[in-house]
């Protein structure tokens, strides 16, 4: 027992590792691109503006939280710090490049972005026409070819990934089936967690320097135009956080620099250094949420480590899309399956050791098909809402709620295995049943008929064959709604883990 305990203890250490060695790599890179956009802004800037541009990114939540994210928009983000650094240097052959890399590659959708500096070039006469379409064409086809090959080597078969994503984004026009947020959240929600106290000295930026309009005006037309789509997530326009920093970083530079003019300008400055402290501090707050934000990641650790023995593990959408991913699944004696629309409480649920189901509690009615069959193991809470309470300090408190539990299935009768785990004997033809009568079953003809009509449908459920449940078995009520949010700093869970989790069962489907 003990050496089997330590056997997971170090598969999960390796799996660690891998997780870590990814996250650092991507990071690095991230911090890379950073540096070179910083030398960039401090080459058009100068360099007070560089170091307060550092100063209040490295104050600010989730650009920080994202940088070295395993996510599509966080692998794009060093290419596009790349081709605005390009741009601001007025490198017009790198730029396309970085530019196609990014929107070829990993988010297509960045055409909005770089495609409005590209437009800017085009117009301005700085760049020529003739050249930029020489340098796209190219660039275009190595790119395509790169990810065609790549991804398709990876997908077992033909794709071009950002190609599907197109086609179910705004051809189906489907991406409102992963939820619709009002058409000004990342106005009024998104843009304010994202650049905290420094979003006020935004426009002060603005207005003083002609420069920081050039930079901010495409981000702020992107965010614009991105806010025309129903889906939303604060990911999906991380990039104009440094572009709009550097607004806020002009500002403080000509506040710092006026302090000794006047008292009052001494207090204005006074007060734009202690933003910095503000941003800190909520970044502290978001942190503490995030911590909590994450049930789906927290439920299969504890899973793992309270079942010692094999089994068979099914997690739903919801734990799927808060923290589940293929790094958490190291234990080579488990299998994971992620299929959705399984009707509740139907055989193919009961199928299961273990499942990860989301509830509001005990009694709800998420649970209800499973009480006769099922045991709940533990339950995982999750960030509900923030509780303002003047008797204590500090006076903020962090209300949680349940969100998963873990239940374990009483009878294991109704366990079926996948098929790589145990493979069933499929029943003799016809012809084997006359030509080898060797087993007394095959003796008497008119009983072995008897037999394969009796064994036919245990044959034929050996291997579940997941077909979906209709939509009439889904249960819609107060206690399956995951997108209910009790407070207005809620830190919504859906960060790019639902593509994790979506890419781990094959056939895939690209979807964001």
């Amino acid at each position: 027992m003990t050496f089997a305990y330590c056997h997971k203890c170090a598969a999960f250490a390796i799996v660690a590792r891998r997780l870590f060695a990814v996250r650092f790599v991507l990071g690095a890179v991230s911090v890379a691109a950073f540096y070179r956009f910083r030398q960039s802004v401090e080459q058009v800037f100068g360099r007070p503006v560089a170091v307060w541009l550092v100063c209040i990114t490295v104050t600010q939540f989730h650009f920080m939280f994202y940088l070295s994210r395993a996510l599509p928009n966080m692998m794009a983000m060093p290419l596009v710090l790349m081709a605005v650094s390009c741009w601001m240097r007025q490198e017009h052959t790198p730029f396309l490049w970085w530019s196609g890399a990014a929107v070829l590659l990993f988010r297509a959708e960045l055409t909005m972005l770089l495609g409005i500096l590209l437009l800017m070039e085009l117009v301005t006469g700085r760049l020529p026409l003739l050249r930029c379409l020489k340098v796209c064409i190219l660039a275009g086809l190595a790119l395509l070819l790169l990810s065609f090959t790549v991804d398709s080597l990876f997908w077992r078969r033909p794709v071009w990934p950002e190609g599907e994503v197109l086609w179910f984004n705004v051809v189906l026009n489907k991406s409102a089936e992963w939820g619709t947020l009002p058409a000004l959240w990342y106005w009024y929600s998104a843009l304010p967690r994202a650049l905290g106290a420094s979003l006020a000295l935004v426009p002060v930026g603005l207005a003083l320097d002609r420069r920081a309009r050039l930079l901010a005006g495409p981000a702020l037309a992107f965010v614009a135009l991105y806010s025309l789509l129903p889906h939303k997530e604060l990911r999906f326009i991380i990039y104009v956080v440094p572009l709009l920093n550097v607004a806020a970083a002009r500002a403080c530079h000509a506040i710092w620099e006026g302090r000794l003019k006047s008292a009052w300008r001494s207090y204005l400055a006074t007060a734009m250094c202690c933003h910095l402290l503000a941003n800190v501090a909520l970044t502290a707050l978001l942190a503490a949420v995030a911590r909590h934000n994450y049930p789906g990641g927290a439920a299969l650790g504890r899973l793992q480590h309270l079942e010692p023995d094999a089994a068979y593990v099914h997690i739903d959408v919801y734990s799927a899309q808060t923290g589940v991913t293929r790094f958490l699944q190291h234990r080579d004696d488990w299998r994971y399956n992620k299929t959705e629309n399984l009707a509740p409480g139907s055989p193919d649920m009961h199928s299961f050791t273990h499942l990860l189901i989301e509830a509001r509690g005990k009694r709800s009615s998420a649970l209800k098909p499973y009480e006769e069959t099922h045991m709940i193991l533990d339950s995982v809470d999750v960030f509900s809402h923030i509780q303002f309470n003047y008797d204590h300090f500090p006076p903020l408190r962090l209300r949680m709620r349940p969100a998963i539990f873990l239940l374990y299935n009483n009878v294991p009768e109704n366990v079926r295995w996948p098929k790589d785990e145990e493979e069933p004997q499929p029943p003799p033809e016809e012809s084997e049943k006359v030509v080898e009568p060797e087993t007394d079953d095959v003796k008497d003809p008119v009983a072995q008929e008897d037999a394969s009509e009796v064994e036919e449908p245990k044959a034929a459920n050996d291997e579940i064959v997941f077909t979906g449940a209709e939509e009439s078995d889904k249960d819609y009520s107060d206690d399956m709604v995951a997108s209910e949010k009790a407070a207005e700093l809620f830190l919504p869970p859906d960060d790019g883990t639902a593509d994790e989790a979506r890419l781990s069962d094959l056939p895939a489907q690209v979807i964001r």
